[in-house]
Order: C-alpha cells, then sequence, then structure tokens
C-alpha cells in the first residue's frame, strides 16, 4: 500500500519528499508505533522494536567531536547491535 513513498524515501538517492509525503511517512510511522504501544504500553517488551539501533545512536549523537544526524547515529547503531549479535551466536533469520 505503502509501496512508493517506501522507495522514495529509501532506494533512491537525492530524492526529496513533499510536505504530502513527508505527512504520509509520519502518519504510516505513528501508526506503526500505536500499534505496538496499545500491546505493549510501557516499552519493555516489543515496543522495544523502535528503540534498535538507539542506545549507540544517541551515544554518538552526544560525543564531543562528532557530527552525526540523528538517522546517521541510529543507523551506526543498527549496525553495531547487528554486529554484537552476530558475535554472540544469535541465529541469523
Amino acid at each position: 500500500q505503502h509501496y512508493e513513498l517506501i522507495k522514495k524515501t529509501t532506494m533512491t538517492k537525492g530524492v526529496a519528499l513533499s510536505g504530502d509525503d513527508l505527512v504520509e511517512a509520519t502518519y504510516i510511522g505513528l501508526g506503526a508505533k500505536d500499534m505496538l504501544l496499545a500491546i505493549d504500553p510501557k516499552e519493555k517488551h516489543l515496543a522495544l522494536l523502535f528503540e534498535y539501533g538507539h542506545t549507540v545512536g544517541h551515544a554518538l549523537e552526544l560525543t564531543q567531536g562528532v557530527r552525526t544526524s540523528h538517522g546517521e547515529g541510529v543507523t551506526i547503531g543498527m549496525l553495531a547491535a547487528s554486529y554484537i549479535s552476530n558475535k554472540m551466536g544469535a541465529p541469523r533469520p
């Protein structure tokens, strides 16, 4: 249903999203988070999915001398979490 928006935001470099695209993306994200918070309102279990990559990402954002956006920091954090998980022997999908 949202394939074209996802394609524009993740598969095409240098795409400038319109205001309508940004509003749609925001509603999609809020809808997804709302569904998880309905099940896990204290964010202790399933809703932790939205924290993936944020611990390392926030640390990078706050590190003096490191210039990274929130999105870049979270992306690096996701890579770090994947790396650590792999080293700990977590099963692959």
